[in-house]
C-alpha cells in the first residue's frame, strides 16, 4: 500500500518537474528527495513486520511438530492397554496415572469398595488419572451387569484378558492381585500404591491425589 501511494506521488512529481519553471524544479527535486527518505523507514518496517510473521509461523510449525512427537511416544501402560480389549469404552492413554482395581460380584468385601471406586474415580478423570477396573466376573455380560448396578462407568479388563496368574501383559496390575485388591502407578508401570481387603482398597481410592501429587513432585525435582 505504502509502495503504490509512494510510485503515485513520483508519477505527479515527475510530471509537474517537466512542466514547471527552473525555480520550481529544484523545489520539486528537494521534495522528491525528501519522498525517498520517508518511503525507506517505511519499506523497511514492512519487511521486518514480514520477517515477524514468518519467525511466528515457524516456531508454531515446530512446537506442532513437537507436540505431536511428543503425543507419539506411547507410555509401557498406555501401549499395554491399547492391546487389550476393554468393555464400556477405551481407557485414557494419556493419563499420566493408573489405577487398577480388581472386584467380582460374588466377593463380598469388593461390594463395600465398588461405591468408593465409583465415586472417586470420576474425580480422577479430573486429574488425568485412568480407573481400570479388573473384573473376575467369567464374562461380559455378567462383568457389565455387575457394572450396571453400581452404575459404574469406567473401563473394565476381564482377568481372563490379562495373561498368566501375574497379569504379566499390563504393567504394575499384578500389585493389585486379590478380591478386593487396588493399586496406583505411574505410566510407565511403577507402582506407587498398592493394598489388599476392603479396608486397605478404600483408603487406597481415597488417597489417590494425594499419592499421585506426591509422585508429580518428586519428578519434577529429579527432572531439576
Amino acid at each position: 500500500m505504502l509502495a503504490r501511494k509512494y510510485l503515485l506521488t513520483l508519477f505527479v512529481a515527475v510530471a509537474s518537474l517537466v512542466a514547471a519553471p527552473a525555480w520550481a524544479q529544484d523545489e520539486l527535486e528537494l521534495s522528491l528527495d525528501s519522498a525517498d527518505e520517508a518511503a525507506a523507514p517505511a519499506d523497511e518496517a514492512e519487511d521486518e513486520e514480514a520477517d515477524a510473521k514468518k519467525k511466528k509461523k515457524k516456531a508454531k510449525k515446530k512446537s506442532k511438530k513437537a507436540k505431536e512427537d511428543e503425543s507419539a511416544e506411547e507410555s509401557p501402560v498406555a501401549a499395554a492397554l491399547k492391546e487389550l480389549k476393554t468393555l464400556q469404552g477405551r481407557p485414557n492413554l494419556k493419563a499420566d496415572f493408573y489405577v487398577y482395581m480388581c472386584s467380582a460380584s460374588f466377593c463380598r468385601y469388593c461390594g463395600e469398595c465398588m461405591p468408593v471406586a465409583v465415586s472417586e474415580s470420576k474425580k480422577m478423570k479430573r486429574g488425568n488419572v485412568e480407573f481400570i477396573l479388573i473384573s473376575g466376573e467369567g464374562s461380559e455380560a455378567a462383568a457389565k451387569k455387575y457394572l450396571k448396578g453400581y452404575r459404574a462407568k469406567c473401563p473394565v479388563v476381564l482377568m481372563d484378558e490379562l495373561k498368566g496368574a501375574k497379569f504379566q501383559n499390563l504393567p504394575g496390575s499384578s500389585a493389585a492381585i486379590g478380591l478386593p485388591a487396588a493399586a496406583i502407578v505411574s505410566k510407565e508401570g511403577k507402582v506407587l500404591a498398592s493394598g489388599i481387603g476392603a479396608a486397605n482398597v478404600k483408603n487406597l481410592l481415597s488417597d489417590w491425589k494425594k499419592i499421585t501429587e506426591k509422585a508429580r513432585e518428586e519428578a519434577e525435582q529429579a527432572a531439576e
